[in-house]
């Protein structure tokens, strides 16, 4: 098992120890045989590294990454590379270890940030770090050392969500984002309205008990905006204890990566939400590090993924007032 993935279970978690190991089993399983279609072959196989960030049962439990770690492997298998899980973990929860990642001598590393935004840094990254590095989600500070970013446009995404609350009448919003997703989120916020932005809010729990204080205030929020559908869960638990109707009295929309285990972009969504798909986005990751293989470039690739806003029945015309039509 991976060093930097099982080291970093601890003992009595039986359940994750056996999701990691068969984690493992379908990318070694894979890797052999991509490797035996290649063995008559004169090039040797190429070797991306996606690496694993923060505990290892937090990131299995994730559908975003399980997404995208579908799409990643469908795409490296299409094109014949093998993926690799690497462990890197740093000495703080948003680094990598740049020697675990040298240890592991992968021709190339994918960091893996999503909606959240929350992609690690490395720590010392030197000058002469040239291994080609994919980012999908927003840049960790020095992008000057990635060599390739997939984007989400949270430009666009946040301006089909605001317009939309603007039109149904919505003016007075709190918005749970953590990490960098805060910032974005801050950095294309309408001025004419009223937002104010949690930034430390992670869990469904926190997210009603939040919701439950804020519900009490004068005047109450009438909308919210979440960076998971988890979170806004727990808004709605808490509307349902303040005994209010959720798309008549308070509206919510979310991000929300479309998960094909679940029916993806033909499943009618429980929230209104800002939609996207993880697992093409792991795909198009794996494809940028192939555009990197295939030549080198001395400035950042970039490629954008925008999401679509889908109507669900989490939003409404502000009660007293009339929407315009979206």
């Amino acid at each position: 098992m991976t060093p930097g993935l099982a080291g970093s279970l601890k003992f009595g978690q039986p359940l994750f120890h056996g999701l990691v190991f068969s984690l493992e089993n379908k990318f070694n399983r894979h890797s052999r045989s991509v490797g035996n279609r290649s063995r008559h072959a004169s090039h040797r196989v190429p070797i991306v590294g996606l690496i694993l960030t923060g505990p290892p049962e937090r990131r299995i439990a994730d559908p975003e990454w399980g997404e995208f770690l579908c799409g990643a492997s469908d795409a490296c298998l299409h094109l014949g590379f093998q993926l690799r899980l690497v462990g890197a973990a740093g000495k703080a929860p948003d680094q990598l270890s740049l020697r675990l990642l040298e240890r592991d001598a992968c021709d190339g590393y994918i960091l893996f940030g999503g909606t959240t935004c929350n992609a690690p840094t490395l720590e010392a990254w030197p000058e002469d770090f040239s291994t080609p590095v994919v980012l999908f989600g927003v840049p960790p500070g020095r992008t000057s050392k990635l060599q390739a970013l997939l984007e989400i446009d949270h430009e666009a995404a946040l301006r089909q969500a605001f317009d939309y609350l603007d039109a149904l009448g919505h003016h007075r919003l709190s918005a749970f984002f953590s990490g960098r997703s805060a910032e974005a989120f801050r950095d294309h916020s309408p001025s004419d309205l009223d937002v104010e932005v949690h930034a430390d809010v992670l869990t469904e729990r926190q997210a009603f008990r939040r919701a439950m204080v804020l519900l009490e205030t004068s005047p109450p929020p009438t909308a919210f905006l979440t960076s998971s559908p988890i979170l806004a869960i727990g808004i709605r638990r808490a509307l349902e204890g303040c005994g209010l109707t959720l798309g008549r009295d308070v509206s919510i929309i979310t991000f929300d990566p479309s998960i094909s285990m679940l029916g993806g972009t033909d499943m009618a969504p429980a929230f209104t939400c800002i939609r996207y798909s993880a697992q093409e986005a792991g795909s198009r990751s794996v494809e940028l590090f192939a555009a990197l293989l295939s030549s080198r470039h001395e400035d950042t690739l970039f490629d954008t993924m925008t999401p679509k806003l889908v109507i669900g029945p989490s939003t409404g015309p502000l009660l007293g007032k009339k929407s315009h039509e979206h």
